[in-house]
């Protein structure tokens, strides 16, 4: 901790806090610190310097932090021992040794402690929810293990994020929907193709969506879904181009006329239309 100060006298220390949670300032003894925040020693420094020296003001700041080490091992880019500062958290630990590995897990972070795990992480709650409560710190000799994935989906198409997924225990594809963002406004959810791939081989399922059994369909690893879009062709509609004032499609009602489509000579055709030629194109069906 580095303390200055200034006004009837000046004076710059820098303290280091023992093992017992004090430090010593010169001229003032041993104050007992351990356990605050550092805004709270800010305070308690300032109040006894004041109290015990007239005329004189405080500044309190930071020094060099001590160093520990762990150790990160499992599914990382370069595992082994690392020498970090007492405020590492969890995922500063990850970025210095390299990030995780495709197959490593993303959702099952394991923090060691004397062999036990004292905490999980789910990496998805920081990258999805922007929820860091769980991003704890580490302690001199932790063990951050990133393991294998084990169940892992991907979700392509008319999707907000497409990606490949992992999850936990059981996923329905409505949750998985929702990891992806959402389905895009021209998703086609009457028909959502699932391609799944086991021991029988390669099977594909058509889904529903707008149906319960089908938001409640359970997802395994390995599945492949797509939500393809919809027809862009125009249902209900006529068209109207040419040497009018206002081409483009308008809804189709019963009993429609040419004159509701173009409305009157004078203000719904250009001056360049031949009023004796015009075409009437009309598709019966596909054939």
């Amino acid at each position: 901790i580095k303390v200055q100060m200034f006004g009837k006298s000046n004076q710059t220390v820098s303290v280091k806090i023992d093992r017992d949670g004090t430090i010593s300032l010169p001229e003032l003894g041993p104050l007992a610190v351990s356990g605050q925040t550092f805004a709270q020693l800010q305070q308690q420094i300032t109040r006894v310097i004041k109290q015990k020296t007239i005329g004189v003001d405080v500044s309190v700041t930071m020094g060099a932090m001590r160093t520990m080490q762990v150790f990160i091992v499992g599914e990382v880019g370069q595992p082994g021992a690392y020498n970090v500062n007492a405020l590492t958290t969890i995922t500063q630990a990850l970025i210095a040794s390299g990030g995780i590995n495709t197959s490593g897990s993303l959702r099952d972070i394991q923090l060691k402690r004397k062999g036990e795990v004292v905490a999980r992480f789910d990496l998805y709650d920081l990258l999805i929810k922007g929820d860091a409560s769980k991003d704890v710190r580490l302690s001199a000799g932790d063990t951050l293990f990133i393991p294998l994935h084990h169940n892992r989906v991907s979700v392509s198409g008319q999707v907000t994020r497409a990606a490949v997924y992992e999850y936990q225990d059981t996923m329905t594809i409505t949750e998985l929907l929702d990891l992806a963002g959402g389905a895009q406004p021209q998703a086609y959810l009457s028909q959502v193709s699932l391609r799944r791939s086991n021991q029988n081989g390669v099977q594909q399922y058509t889904l529903d969506l707008s149906t319960k059994a089908g938001q409640q369909f359970q997802v395994e690893s390995g599945d492949e879904i797509r939500l393809n879009a919809v027809s862009s062709s125009l249902k209900n509609a006529i068209a109207v181009r040419g040497e009018v004032v206002r081409q483009g499609a308008l809804k189709f009602t019963p009993g429609m006329t040419i004159r509701d489509a173009i409305g009157s000579i004078d203000e719904g055709l250009k001056a360049s239309a031949d009023l004796n030629y015009a075409l009437l194109v009309r598709q019966i069906n596909q054939q």
